[in-house]
């Protein structure tokens, strides 16, 4: 399985899928700026939103096959994206 993060960290790419990560970021974290931000702020955040809006619906839909391999893959995909921000 070919895995790729692009986005700054943002998506994960991997058997002609993409999925987003659930990595916060320097600002707070796109949590803290959809509850604080101005809106003029949130124009790409609210297509962030709305994808991880639709890979939660994905997720609770898919077969279990599907998503234990989807969670392994972001869980992967985190995980090295901590251990570049620790060295």
């Amino acid at each position: 399985m070919d895995e790729r993060v692009i986005a700054g960290g943002k998506y994960v790419a991997f058997d002609d899928m993409t999925w987003p990560t659930p990595m916060d970021h320097p600002d707070g974290g796109l949590e803290w700026r959809l509850r604080y931000a101005s809106p003029e702020q949130l124009v790409k955040d609210r297509y962030l939103a709305a994808s991880i809006v639709e890979a939660y619906r994905e997720l609770i839909t898919c077969p279990i096959k599907k998503r234990n391999a989807v969670i392994r893959v972001l869980r992967r995909a985190v995980s090295a994206s901590r251990e570049q921000e620790q060295t």
